[in-house]
């Protein structure tokens, strides 16, 4: 990141020609080790700064005021919830329900809201322990093995399948496209498109349904209406796409997250084996110190004030919620790991009405994933010390189980 550029005097509501100004590009590899180093550097300067990256835009690193744009529906988020816009946006592809406003947010989030469940009593519960207990029970106990690989990886992407009823047979390119694509992967053998693969398969995974109606989710969107017409087939895979995409990635990131800190962090394991009623707070302070999807953006649809500037129509406005779940103003100590931190304020699973549709369902493949773990060992023990691929993710956990 480079040299921040401060305006001159003290001003208040400025536009963006006056305001504070970083170079800060969300998809600078850096931000992989140092994210939030350049996260402080920001906050040094402001709440709301402006960079010139990818056309221009806001970067807001307050929670306060993440929670204030999230919240506000002069805040838009059909043009697109990412800075710089997805492939698959740039096709002309919106993502279902998260890259609506309003009435057709809504319709839409509650088709997703069926399958992934609403509430947390409407997450199929036992379905997730089935995934998670056999995956635990495949676990060598003889020699080292790695968490990721074995559990982390697989068994969010299993239990979407499973739910949403899709071909399980393209799991495994399914786990590599969508890897490829978010999180900027090597290329993936014999693909120069992987946004192109993820849409072919959804819409193979569609027409499966739409030929052979099963007892399955997929299958009830045949009759299903958007704005008071059937869904269309590209719809249905769209819906399909956001499901299967962003109901396994992120989830799996967190549940890796969770693994390492218990598996890291002194005397946490020994305390949740004995208190497994512990497990749902430090979930909740894992995804705050390691938050899976790090910003996500929304544009303005009018001239309004944050935070002492002024965000013009159609500006983009950034919400580094990473960066706000380590707010000094709101958490005390940010960056230390404590189990009896007052929960519930973290933004990893964003805020508003776009907050994370599949919260109850990765909250609960967590909890789960760890509940079996204890259930089957007595003890495990890191053989080498993690290495992290980004702040949200390990990249392998290898561990030697009692």
């Amino acid at each position: 990141m480079a040299a921040i550029e401060r305006p001159p005097g003290e001003q208040t509501s400025v536009g963006r020609d006056d305001a504070p100004r970083v170079d800060f590009d969300s998809t600078d590899p850096s931000l992989a080790h140092h994210d939030q180093e350049a996260y402080v550097a920001i906050r040094d300067v402001g709440p709301v700064v402006f960079s010139e990256r990818h056309g221009g835009h806001w970067v807001v690193v307050s929670h306060a005021l993440c929670r204030q744009v999230a919240a506000d529906t002069t805040f838009s988020s059909a043009s697109g919830a990412h800075i710089p816009t997805t492939s698959l946006h740039r096709r002309g592809v919106r993502i279902f329900a998260l890259e609506h406003d309003g009435d057709a947010h809504r319709v839409r989030r509650k088709l997703l809201q069926e399958v992934v469940g609403d509430k947390p009593s409407n997450v199929p519960h036992d379905l997730v322990r089935r995934h998670a207990r056999a995956l635990v029970e495949t676990l060598d106990r003889s020699s080292p093995v790695d968490l990721v690989e074995r559990l982390a990886n697989p068994l969010p992407l299993e239990v979407i399948f499973a739910i949403t009823g899709a071909n399980a047979a393209y799991q495994p390119e399914m786990k590599v496209l969508v890897d490829a694509v978010l999180f900027a992967r090597e290329p993936v053998p014999g693909v120069k498109d992987p946004t192109g693969r993820i849409h072919e398969i959804a819409t193979l995974i569609v027409r499966e349904h739409l030929d052979h109606p099963r007892s399955a989710w997929i299958s009830s969107l045949a009759g299903a209406e958007l704005e008071g017409r059937p869904m269309s087939e590209p719809e249905m895979v769209a819906a399909v796409v956001s499901l299967i995409t962003g109901g396994h990635h992120s989830t799996s990131r967190g549940l890796g997250s969770l693994l390492a800190r218990v598996l890291s962090e002194p005397g946490l394991q020994a305390r949740l084996r004995v208190h497994l009623e512990d497990i749902p707070s430090a979930i909740e302070e894992t995804l705050r110190l390691h938050t899976p999807l790090p910003s996500f953006s929304r544009r303005s649809t009018r001239r309004v004030a944050v935070g002492g500037v002024v965000v013009e129509p159609a500006e983009g406005v950034l919400l580094v919620y990473a960066a706000g779940n380590r707010d000094p103003a709101v958490f005390e100590c940010p960056d230390q790991f404590r189990l009896d931190r007052p929960q519930h304020q973290h933004l990893a699973f964003g805020f508003g009405t776009h907050r994370c549709v599949g919260i109850h369902l990765a909250r609960a493949e967590m909890r789960i994933a760890l509940e079996e773990l204890f259930g089957a060992t007595t003890s495990m023990r890191l053989v080498e010390p993690v290495a992290w691929r980004g702040p949200a993710e390990p990249e392998a956990l290898v561990v030697q189980l009692g």
